[in-house]
């Protein structure tokens, strides 16, 4: 939850940083304000939210490499997980996805989609695959399966269903959707931060037993 709204800040900021101003938002959609709609513009918005998700991947194949014999791989993979290499996958599949957007614009928006979904589905799997494996490596071979589908599809259906239905449909009824900090609905803040302090409580027990812990 924390990594995802950090995804969408990563979005929104960018927005502003190139216009000046907010757009409207909720938990899962974003739009640049009125004076940036012009897709030379918006384009650098769309591309910064991927580009942040890619950095947390590779930065955190990185640590987990470095360190497999170092407790702190379990946070580094706590955030490749946490960040959902494969919902960017599976949002290509679908035909959906920052990347496609992007790509549709670098072909000046082509009679077909078709090119644009499969060059998104390429450019996720290379920038997403590769990470993903890395920590699922990681995990026990008892029952690995098991344990590549808890990461991998659990946090993907949760935040479909917390944050996508729930606190979405919050948001259209009008409940919290006062613009607080940063161009976002106060009801979208105070999940952030909840989100954030229960990281804190629980992240302790990111890391497994030991003799030194």
């Amino acid at each position: 939850m924390v990594l995802g709204e950090l995804h969408e800040q990563a979005h929104i900021q960018t927005g502003y940083a190139i216009c000046g101003c907010y757009g409207e938002r909720n938990m899962s959609v974003w739009t640049t304000c009125v004076s940036c709609l012009h897709p030379s513009y918006a384009i650098w918005a769309t591309v910064a939210g991927p580009l942040f998700s890619y950095f947390l991947y590779w930065a955190a194949a990185y640590w987990i490499i470095r360190h497999r014999k170092d407790k702190s791989r379990f946070y580094a993979m706590a955030i490749l997980f946490a960040s959902l290499p494969f919902a960017r996958i599976f949002t290509a599949v679908m035909g959906g996805g920052d990347e496609k957007i992007v790509i549709l614009h670098l072909l000046e928006n082509p009679s077909s989609q078709l090119p644009a979904k499969i060059l998104a589905v390429l450019v996720t799997l290379v920038f997403c695959l590769p990470p993903l494996m890395v920590a699922i490596r990681q995990l026990p071979e008892k029952n690995k399966a098991v344990y590549v589908a808890g990461f991998v599809i659990g946090p993907l259906l949760f935040g479909m269903i917390w944050q996508r239905f729930f606190l979405n449909s919050l948001l259209s009824k009008g409940l919290g959707t006062t613009q607080f900090l940063a161009g976002t609905p106060i009801l979208v803040m105070i999940h952030f931060f909840a989100m954030l302090l229960l990281f804190f409580i629980f992240g302790r027990y990111l890391s497994p037993p030991g003799k030194n812990n």
